[in-house]
């Protein structure tokens, strides 16, 4: 998860220079500064890849709708940015991660069968990401400074 924790600081001055211009999307900092702390704050909820992707998936999210009122520059750029973490050969690549379906095997016998029955198997994610990614947030924050 360390390289992904250096996402922020390479992505906000790419997408700050791409949204400059004529057109410039005035709330950038502040979308991607609270995308980054909803991010850690659901990273912290628990250590299940489930929560972990859902999490990842709702970053995603928001910083789809940060770029909205962006020039195309922007979008393009996050999208580059995507598309590098994506290739990235780290083993515990959320992209590749969350990605990967999750697989239920029945321990039960009989035809009935309830949750408690049915563990999912998924790969196995580094316990307590929460707090780097808390301290990328903020470090993103003391970098963009004040936002009023």
């Amino acid at each position: 998860l360390r390289p992904l924790l250096l996402l922020p600081l390479v992505l906000v001055p790419r997408l700050a220079a791409a949204a400059a211009g004529p057109n410039r999307c005035d709330t950038i900092y502040q979308g991607f500064a609270e995308c980054l702390i909803r991010l850690g704050d659901g990273m912290g909820r628990g250590g299940e890849l489930e929560t972990i992707c859902r999490s990842w998936n709702d970053f995603h999210a928001c910083a789809s709708r940060v770029l909205l009122g962006c020039p195309e520059e922007a979008a393009a750029v996050w999208e580059s940015l995507q598309q590098e973490a994506r290739r990235a050969p780290h083993p515990s690549n959320l992209h590749t991660l969350c990605s990967a379906p999750v697989h239920v095997r029945e321990r039960g016998t009989g035809s009935k069968t309830n949750q408690e029955t049915l563990p999912a198997a998924a790969l196995a994610l580094p316990m307590a990401p929460a707090p780097p990614l808390l301290a990328a947030a903020l470090a993103l924050t003391y970098l963009l400074g004040p936002l009023a």
